[in-house]
């Protein structure tokens, strides 16, 4: 009976330190590469960083925008280098993050939806529209 409960003991201290460990913690906005903080102020101009993550492998962002007296949310994901790997944002994406051949291929098959989502993997770009159709383009 004494092994059963220093096992579930080492059990449950595993799990502890497991969520603990990976966990994502919560950072400073001026902790942030200076990259993810240029991208904001290019692309985003008009948002505020509400809230920052880091969890080793990336960086994940928070940020508002007020529009017509509403707050808007948005999130962003940035790679531990600092690059963007998503965005989600539904006033819109601002078209100049995309490369033209992807431009190209929205403007020819779906001309008046905004962009409210895109993800940047190995594959391509996934996007979601303001519809919410979801479209993946190679690169």
């Amino acid at each position: 009976m004494q092994n059963i409960r220093k096992f579930i003991f080492s059990i449950l201290v595993l799990m502890v330190l497991s969520v603990s460990i990976f966990a994502d913690k919560n950072i400073l906005v001026s902790d942030l590469p200076n990259s993810v903080v240029d991208f904001m102020k290019t692309y985003f101009s008009e948002s505020k960083i509400d809230n920052a993550e880091y969890d080793d492998r990336k960086y994940e962002i928070w940020f508002s925008t007020e529009n017509d007296s509403q707050i808007v949310n948005g999130e962003a994901e940035f790679s531990k280098k600092g690059d963007w790997e998503k965005i989600e944002f539904y006033l819109g994406i601002p078209e100049t993050l995309l490369p033209e051949n992807v431009l190209s291929t929205l403007r020819q098959n779906f001309s008046d939806k905004a962009i409210v989502s895109v993800e940047r993997n190995k594959r391509g770009y996934e996007l979601t529209l303001v519809d919410a159709t979801e479209v993946d383009i190679s690169e």
